[in-house]
């Protein structure tokens, strides 16, 4: 998100970025990894600053896949949608999960952007989004065939 190729996309400015994660990790060392990511600013010429808001989960063991983080996503999606608080939502992920999600969202009126990667993208996302950009031309510029 905080990449000059992604933040230099014209004809908008996020308002704010929630970062979601997960670590297997202690209470103090969960707290670091929040301050580090709030630390960390998006800056689009001419705009003022955005912080990171960090939303990082901890996970009781580095084998157990926690579903808390899309669970997060999508309980923050539908209540910003809901009230009215976004016009739009940029989703960086490729993953077929969202789709119900993405549906309910676009069909409260909120408009939804998809942005992913070629390799793992779920063939379904793009057609189903206002707006898809593939960051593949982003961020690979070449070295790689889509």
């Amino acid at each position: 998100m905080w990449h000059q190729n992604v933040t230099s996309v014209p004809g908008w400015t996020p308002l704010r970025v929630n970062y979601y994660t997960s670590a297997v990790a202690t209470d103090e060392r969960i707290a670091e990894i929040e301050k580090e990511i709030s630390e960390v600013q998006i800056e689009k010429e001419g705009e003022n600053p955005c912080q990171i808001c960090p939303r990082v989960f901890k996970r009781p063991k580095q084998a157990n896949k926690t579903k808390i983080v899309d669970i997060s996503i999508a309980i923050d999606a539908l209540r910003h949608s809901y009230h009215g608080h976004v016009e739009a939502i940029l989703l960086l992920s490729g993953d077929g999960d969202y789709l119900p999600l993405i549906k309910e969202v676009m069909r409260s009126g909120t408009q939804l952007w998809l942005g992913a990667f070629s390799d793992g993208l779920n063939a379904a996302l793009p057609p189903a989004v206002d707006r898809f950009t593939d960051l593949d031309r982003w961020f690979y510029l070449g070295d790689r065939k889509s």
